[in-house]
């Protein structure tokens, strides 16, 4: 989604030099904090890790359409992409409690096409949207 927005958002928050903070705040927050959603399923039940970690996408999305800077922006997404390392790692958690050993690999591969489905989908719609209503209203969509 951030893809097709991103333009309008360094030009809002005048940062086309620093583009790259954008996705990579996300991406590293995300692959960073993995490991730990899936110790802290271990400790606490998958069903709790996948609503914390729901909360946490949620605070995050709130961060990026309310940031006036480019810094609260780069806060929000990485507060965005811990949320959805943690809902990625649990879900395949999930998946892998709940299914059989044959099964398994289906799962997980259901849930990496829904997760790929989504990003190609979410790009597209945000393209579409984001001259018509800015990218502010797009960012509640993560």
């Amino acid at each position: 989604m951030l893809t097709t927005t991103q333009s309008a958002i360094a030009a809002d928050l005048d940062a086309f030099e620093k583009t790259h903070w954008l996705t990579s705040s996300y991406l590293i927050a995300m692959s960073s904090l993995a490991p730990l959603m899936g110790r802290l399923s271990q400790l606490f039940s998958p069903r709790l890790c996948m609503f914390y970690s729901t909360l946490v996408v949620c605070v995050g999305s709130v961060i990026v359409s309310l940031s006036k800077t480019f810094e609260l922006f780069v806060l929000g997404r990485a507060v965005t992409g811990a949320g959805a390392g943690g809902i990625l790692i649990v879900a395949v958690i999930i998946s892998i409690q709940m299914s059989s050993l044959r099964r398994r690999g289906l799962y997980i591969g259901l849930i990496n096409s829904c997760m790929t489905l989504g990003v190609s989908l979410g790009a597209v719609i945000a393209g579409a949207l984001e001259p018509k209503i800015g990218w502010v209203s797009c960012s509640f969509f993560h």
